[in-house]
């Protein structure tokens, strides 16, 4: 609890920054963006209208003296050559009223103040305005040339003389297109609007990060939990390797999410006898380890072992149960049985699971693989199901192997599945091993098949090896199916001294 709270601080502390720094750059974004429109553009329009201003005044010295017509021909001829920057061009006395003009598009309508403003070292910029070209912005600029004609004998010509009342030509007004402008710093403005994007991104992110914290917490504590809970079930299978009477006992139990539903169980049954047993919750994950609890729980509870009856009668009592407390589609397929040492008879219920096969060595080298079978359908589909209890003599050397549909629907790369045929393959070639290092091998080859891919359901597998002893005289049922195989080449026992993969490892 105190780590979580830790990681809490320091991952608020991590969003806080975080949306801190969203918000500054949000901000200066912005800032930049409007500084762009309203400063840079804005100098870039004044340098634009100071330099057409300075070309129409070296057009103008060419003139002889303040000539209307004359000045009013340099205009329209400059505004021309301009192209498309100017919209149009006004030559204003002291007081802003018009003088001469050139261009169509619209007027300057200057105020008293704003011709104030235009001193001779500065200029004023207009707003944008709108024309029928498109935004202008207007600038105002004084004309520093008055061009005055010279007479005969040195003096001057009054005449030609501008007026040097308020009437003169003293300033211009140049309607520059804005778009002529703003066109080079389109990139900049582009990367501008990118950046304030990406900024509210980012403070959308770290928002977003912190609404879903307590989930994130709620879901970290989750994960504890089931880790708690992978645990508490792994205390409750036994132990993976044991020794019981002449029997040799190793199983594992590696479930597909942190928790699953298969399980194994071997435990003694009074009078020197043990019980097997091996279950498959159908589904995954918590609601199958919860049955899967229930059900351990309920084998280990009834006294099953002490008579056929009570066998069949308990196996008919989980299927109510389970029928009566489930739903449909929570089923359980369950093989538990009972080893007697001194008949070596092992008997048994199969409740719908996989038969576990029970492999035996013949004389002339093959192997006999027998099928235990016999029991009835899978408990909890339906009500007030009999069931029939089996029973199979072990020989010295006999192995029976349980296991769960994860080892034979375990699918490669190309989808196919590991199946029954390369289980019991691997064990012929495993047979000279003990229970343990014969486990071990195969996981490694169900491993190896899998190609790092994730297991799809829950995988069991348990191996019980008969050790060499006195045998008795064989009065066993009829295998339901039985197959000889070719004996597999030797191999020697250091190729199978394999550790269990430690994905097998994890319960």
């Amino acid at each position: 609890m105190k780590r979580m709270q830790r990681l809490g601080f320091w991952f608020k502390g991590v969003l806080a920054a975080g949306l801190l720094l969203a918000v500054l750059l949000v901000g200066q974004s912005i800032l930049g963006y409007f500084r762009l429109g309203r400063v840079i553009v804005a100098d870039q329009v004044q340098k634009e209208a100071e330099q057409q201003i300075h070309s129409l005044e070296r057009e103008l010295r060419q003139a002889e003296g303040w000539d209307p017509v004359r000045w009013k021909s340099i205009l329209e001829e400059f505004l021309s050559d301009t192209g498309k920057k100017i919209a149009w061009l006004e030559i204003l006395d002291g007081t802003g009223a018009p003088l001469l003009r050139a261009g169509r598009d619209g007027r300057a309508e200057i105020t008293p103040r704003q011709i104030q403003a235009a001193g001779r070292d500065r200029a004023w910029i207009s707003e944008e305005r709108s024309s029928a070209g498109g935004k202008v912005v207007i600038a105002l600029l004084p004309i520093r040339f008055r061009p005055v004609r010279s007479v005969p004998g040195g003096a001057d010509d009054r005449s030609a003389r501008p007026p040097e009342t308020s009437s003169g030509p003293r300033l211009a007004a140049v309607a520059v297109y804005l778009d002529s402008v703003a066109a080079a710093f389109i990139p900049l403005q582009q990367g501008l609007t990118v950046s304030c994007l990406a900024a509210l991104v980012l403070a959308a992110s770290m928002a977003f990060l912190w609404w879903q914290f307590p989930r994130y917490v709620r879901g970290k504590q989750l994960e504890e939990q089931l880790e708690l809970a992978r645990h508490v079930q792994t205390d409750l299978l036994p132990s993976p390797c044991s020794k019981v009477e002449d029997i040799d006992f190793a199983a594992s139990c590696v479930p597909a999410w942190q928790v699953g539903g298969d399980f194994y169980d071997v435990f003694p049954a009074g009078h020197g006898r043990t019980a097997f047993v091996l279950g498959d919750v159908s589904g995954k994950g918590i609601p199958a380890a919860l049955l899967m609890g229930l059900l351990q729980g309920a084998v280990r509870s009834a006294c099953w072992w002490n008579s056929t009856v009570e066998h069949e009668t308990a196996t008919r009592r989980l299927n109510d149960l389970l029928h009566a407390r489930t739903s449909p589609d929570r089923f359980v397929s369950l093989f538990w049985g009972c080893y007697d040492p001194d008949t070596r008879l092992l008997r048994y219920v199969n409740a719908g699971h996989l038969p576990p096969a029970l492999i035996r060595r013949q004389a002339d080298g093959g192997f006999q693989v027998l099928r235990l079978d016999k029991g009835g359908p899978i408990l909890g589909i339906l009500p007030a199901v009999r069931y029939r209890q089996g029973e199979i003599r072990l020989e010295p050397g006999d192995t029976l192997v349980m296991y769960s549909d994860g080892i034979v629907e375990a699918a490669g790369p190309t989808g196919l599945e590991f199946g029954e045929d390369r289980l019991f393959g691997s064990i012929e070639k495993l047979w000279a091993l003990p229970a343990q290092s014969m486990r071990n091998a195969v996981l490694k080859e169900v491993d190896s098949y899998l190609a790092s891919r994730q297991p799809q359901d829950d995988m069991t597998l348990a191996v019980l090896r008969m050790e060499a002893g006195e045998a008795l005289p064989a009065e066993a049922e009829k295998p339901t199916v039985t197959w000889l195989r070719e004996l597999a080449p030797a191999q020697p026992l250091w190729a199978y001294q394999e550790r269990v993969p430690e994905r097998f490892t994890s319960i």
